[in-house]
Parts: structure tokens; C-alpha cells; sequence
């Protein structure tokens, strides 16, 4: 067993809350990964920059959901948020 479903809801989970908690090292980790970091180049960048085993484990979940979308899943295209900033709705997926 797997469970691939269940680490992709969690690497999207991860990507959602960085978008809310720090939407700035979410542009981050998408311009790295656009560049051709891999998720585990971002886990180490972050753990050495910071020290901070959750966050980094975090920033490599939000870049394989990164990777997952961008690699002919298409781009998701947020269109609500709760009043948590949770997102509620996406339009369609674009191609990448």
C-alpha cells in the first residue's frame, strides 16, 4: 500500500498553509523549482538556512505539490478563500 493519494492531500495541505503562513517562501520555492531544484534540494537549502526541521519538512511537501502540478497536472487557479485563508475554490487547471 502506498498511499500516494493521501501524500498528495498532505503535500498540498503543506502548500496551502505556506501560501497563508508565508506566501513569500511559497514564490520562493516555486521560482526555485521553475529553475529545476528538486523538493529534497529545498528541504536541505531550508534546514541549512534555518535549522528548522518542521519548516523545511513543510517548504518540501509544498514543492512536491509544486512539481506535481506543474508537471502536466496543469497550474491550480485559486479562486476563494475562507476567512482563514484556507482556499475553497479553484477554476479550472491550466496547462503548464
Amino acid at each position: 500500500m502506498d498511499m500516494n493519494s493521501l501524500g498528495k492531500a498532505l503535500d498540498k495541505v503543506s502548500y496551502e498553509w505556506l501560501t497563508e503562513a508565508y506566501p513569500e517562501l511559497v514564490e520562493a520555492i516555486e521560482a526555485e523549482m521553475n529553475q529545476g531544484a528538486t523538493p529534497t534540494q529545498v528541504k536541505r537549502f531550508v534546514l541549512g538556512h534555518t535549522q528548522r526541521v518542521e519548516l523545511a519538512l513543510r517548504c518540501e511537501q509544498a514543492a512536491r505539490h509544486v512539481a506535481a502540478v506543474t508537471a502536466g497536472q496543469g497550474i491550480r487557479v485559486v479562486t476563494g478563500y475562507d476567512e482563514h485563508g484556507n482556499v475553497t475554490s479553484t477554476a479550472a487547471e491550466l496547462p503548464y
